[in-house]
C-alpha cells in the first residue's frame, strides 16, 4: 500500500511539474506576444486549471518528504513522548481539514461535470477535469496521512513498551542489588563468627578439632554465598 501511494505521488508531482512548465511556456509566450499585438488567446484559462495540478498534485509527495511549512520553535526542544503527541495532533487535524476539502471538493466536480462547466472567454475550458484533480490530489494525501497516523501510534506503542521494559529492567536490578548486599552481610557475619568461635576454641576448648570444623562450615557457607552472588550477578547481566 504504502510503495503503491508512492508512486502514484511522484506521478502526480510529476504531472504537477509538467503543467507547472506548461504554464511558465504559455506565459511568456502571451507576455511576448501581447508586447508584439498578438496575445495567446486562452492563457489565462489553462493557466488556471493546471495551477490546480501544481498545488494539488505535490500534496502527498510532500507529505511524504515531510517537506510541508511547519513552526518548530516548541517541536525541537519537547521530548519523543511530546513529540508524539504533537505529531498525532497535527495528523488527525490535517484529517479533518483534508476530508472536508475532499468531500465538498467530490461534490463540487460531481455538479460541474453533470452541467458541464467551462471558463468563460474566445477559448471555452472545460472546469471539471480540474476539480477531479483537487479531489484526487486529496485523496492521496488522506491516503498518507493515514499511514503516518498508523506510523505514530506503532511508535507510541513502541516508546512505551520500551519504558515498560525499562522500568521492569530497573527493578530485576535493585532486587538483585538487595540481594547481593543481603549475602555479602550474611557472608561477612558468618566469616565474623567464625573467626571469633575459631579464637575461643583454641584458647579454651580442649578439642581443637570442632573449631576446625566448625571454621571448615563457616568457610564453606562463604563459599556458597559467594557463588549465590556471582549467579545474581550473572542473572542482572541477562535478564529474562
Amino acid at each position: 500500500m504504502r510503495t503503491l501511494v508512492t508512486r502514484l505521488a511522484i506521478a502526480s508531482v510529476a504531472f504537477g511539474g509538467l503543467g507547472l512548465l506548461v504554464s511558465m511556456l504559455l506565459g511568456v509566450a502571451d507576455v511576448v506576444g501581447t508586447s508584439l499585438g498578438a496575445p495567446v488567446p486562452g492563457a489565462l484559462e489553462m493557466t488556471e486549471s493546471t495551477m490546480v495540478l501544481v498545488v494539488f498534485g505535490g500534496l502527498a509527495y510532500a507529505q511524504i518528504r515531510r517537506s510541508h511549512i511547519r513552526v518548530e520553535l516548541v517541536y525541537l526542544r519537547a521530548g519523543p513522548m511530546l513529540r508524539s503527541v504533537m505529531d498525532l495532533v497535527a495528523v488527525l487535524s490535517a484529517l479533518v481539514f483534508f476530508g472536508l476539502l475532499g468531500w465538498q471538493g467530490f461534490n463540487e466536480a460531481l455538479y460541474s461535470w453533470s452541467i458541464a462547466e467551462a471558463t468563460s472567454g474566445i477559448i471555452r475550458f472545460p472546469l471539471y477535469p480540474a476539480r477531479f484533480l483537487l479531489v484526487f490530489g486529496t485523496f492521496l494525501m488522506l491516503v498518507q496521512l493515514l499511514l503516518d497516523l498508523w506510523d505514530i501510534v506503532n511508535q507510541r506503542q513502541r516508546f512505551s513498551t520500551a519504558v515498560r521494559a525499562g522500568w521492569i529492567a530497573t527493578l530485576r536490578r535493585s532486587r538483585m542489588a538487595r540481594l547481593r548486599i543481603g549475602v555479602s552481610w550474611m557472608a561477612a557475619i558468618g566469616l565474623l563468627f567464625a573467626t571469633l568461635r575459631s579464637i575461643v576454641f583454641r584458647r579454651y576448648s580442649p578439642k581443637p578439632r570442632r573449631a576446625i570444623l566448625l571454621s571448615e562450615t563457616c568457610c564453606s557457607l562463604l563459599s556458597s554465598g559467594t557463588k549465590r552472588l556471582r549467579a545474581s550477578r550473572g542473572a542482572s547481566r541477562f535478564p529474562a
